[in-house]
């Protein structure tokens, strides 16, 4: 799901020095319920689309999760270990 956020950036001239910047930012969910098993891609990262982003070990199977757009890796959620449930938050994609 793409969401549109404002983010605050500092400005040097004068006024308040704050100015709000929309970004559409892609919010990577997980799918399924599984534990994690590695993490491909780190923050900061350029992705593409279809790019794998997590592996998953669900019902004794490994699922790779990727994304749907392209951008930026720019939180990731999620490390080697962690137990998710559908609909946990993985990463926030930047799509600018």
């Amino acid at each position: 799901m793409t969401i549109r956020y404002t983010t605050a950036q500092h400005g040097t001239g004068g006024g308040s020095g704050v100015a709000g910047i929309l970004r559409d930012v892609y919010e990577l969910r997980a799918r399924r319920s599984g534990r994690v098993v590695r993490v491909e891609v780190d923050e900061g990262q350029m992705v593409a689309e279809e790019d794998e982003i997590v592996l998953l070990r669900s019902d004794g199977e490994q699922v790779m999760i990727t994304t749907d757009v392209p951008g930026v890796i720019r939180e990731l959620y999620v490390d080697a270990g962690l137990e998710l449930l559908p609909g946990a938050l993985i990463a926030l994609i930047d799509e600018d």
